[in-house]
């Protein structure tokens, strides 16, 4: 059978209508999706459930004693109280967790909604889906060795190029991170901010692809003096673990007034928490954390059921604390024990290779190395990553040349649960005594720490 030209022609012109036909479809349901999406946050993209549901705090039944957070909010020896709730950028606690999940995908062409993209030779484009419509923004690479450029689209009109400056990241290896407030919108309409670290992986080598993820840097704040004889006052914290820009499952109770995140020291939503004799339960969090609820000696709660959090806390490795000793085999298959390092001032660093906040620090450690390595001070570094090969190839690449331990069991190995671990990085000075003397310094106190023991 031949096929004449005119049918040859024909048949193409079919086809390419189609297809023209087909993205037009395409590209009007993207925007109707986008017009219409609700202001609920959404589970992201590489999430296995659902964020947790907000339970609403109560209307009028518990008293506020407090007018602000600044304010210590007292609680009663029963019954329910509501605590207000301030942000708390800044406040000295440490320990957050940091746990990213899988990278969002940046894609190369604009999506729909960029009416203008940014200048640049290579450019990737993303959304963050925290707000609603979700932030659109772009990327544009920087040459081998230098920061990229972020540009968002703050103002949602499509031009990338007129509500910025761009975001410039920071040095060292990690050159692709950048700080941004977001605006996330409430169920009446109304919004309040929410701050995120942003990073991408376009200027890695070693990274699958170009990708993007993000963490969240603003929780909430408020004090508390607890029913007892003393009059114990404890700071709490409202954190967004889940990065939905929303409050809804867990606080922190900052029991023991360290300042550390201790794994104890977490409470769950509608789980009960003896601390001595008087049992709490976090009933209710606001939608945008404005507030929590908590039970003071709930009726029918039977307080000798549940295990008193002041004694947990005191088998824990604290400050002050004789660091637990350990047995363990280096990367290059040597064995050791903690305790051979008796009579040195020791740092532990816990960290891993796709932990950005381990590498921003790394610097920092390498440069503190440097400076002691004539001294009786070692480091052991504790990786997360899930091979000793990983390890060894990321920690001699950042210059980190003291001995690492790797076991392949990231936040199951025995050294993570030994010391409590549950936010990385986590640093512990331990002195010539094997007594616990710093825990999480910045650069200034961890010199003043082992300059102090040092000077014994």
């Amino acid at each position: 059978m031949m096929i004449t030209k005119r049918t040859l022609w024909w048949c193409l012109s079919v086809f390419g209508a189609i297809l023209l036909v087909e993205t037009v479809v395409i590209v009007l349901y993207t925007q109707f999706q986008r017009s219409v999406r609700s202001p609920a946050v959404e589970a992201s993209a590489d999430s296995h459930s659902a964020p947790p549901a907000v339970r609403p705090a109560p209307a009028a039944t518990a008293p506020v004693h407090a007018r602000n957070a600044t304010d210590v909010t007292e609680l009663p020896a029963s019954g329910m109280v509501r605590v207000p709730m301030n942000y708390a950028e800044g406040v000295p606690i440490v320990g957050s967790r940091y746990r990213p999940g899988h990278p969002y995908p940046l894609l190369a062409m604009p999506p729909a909604g960029i009416r203008n993209p940014p200048p640049g030779q290579q450019v990737f484009y993303g959304e963050i889906p925290l707000t609603a419509p979700p932030t659109l923004f772009a990327i544009v690479a920087g040459a081998p060795g230098e920061p990229s450029t972020l540009y968002l689209d703050r103002n949602g009109d499509g031009d990338l190029t007129n509500d910025n400056p761009p975001l410039y990241p920071g040095g060292g290896r990690c050159l692709n991170a950048a700080r941004m407030t977001l605006d996330i919108r409430r169920r009446d309409g109304s919004t309040y901010p929410h701050q995120i670290w942003l990073w991408t992986s376009v200027n890695d080598e070693k990274a699958r692809g170009a990708g993007f993820n993000f963490y969240s840097t603003c929780h909430r704040y408020a004090r508390i003096r607890l029913p007892d004889k003393a009059g114990t006052v404890c700071n709490i914290y409202l954190p967004d673990h889940e990065n939905t820009g929303r409050y809804s499952s867990r606080m922190l109770v900052d029991w023991n007034g360290n300042r550390q995140a201790e794994n104890a020291e977490w409470m769950d939503l509608g789980k009960p928490v003896r601390h001595g004799n008087a049992v709490f339960r976090l009933d209710a969090i606001a939608e945008g954390g404005e507030s929590i609820t908590l039970a003071v000696n709930p009726p029918g709660v039977a307080a000798e059921s549940i295990p008193d959090v002041s004694a947990e806390l005191d088998r824990l490795p604290l400050l002050g604390h004789v660091a637990p000793d350990f047995k363990a085999t280096d990367v290059d298959g040597l064995p050791f024990a903690l305790s051979d390092y008796r009579g040195r001032v020791v740092v532990m660093d816990f960290w891993a290779s796709w932990c950005g906040p381990c590498r921003r620090k790394m610097p920092e450690v390498v440069e503190f190395h440097q400076r002691y390595s004539q001294k009786a001070v070692d480091i052991i570094g504790i990786s997360l990553d899930k091979t000793a090969e990983q390890a060894k190839s990321f920690a001699r690449e950042d210059g980190a040349t003291w001995r690492q331990v790797c076991d392949g069991l990231s936040w199951n190995s025995p050294l993570v649960k030994l010391y409590a671990v549950h936010g990385i990085p986590r640093l512990f000075v331990i002195d010539q005594r094997g007594k616990i003397i710093a825990v999480d310094p910045n650069a200034a106190m961890l010199v003043a720490a082992v300059d102090a023991a040092l000077a014994q």
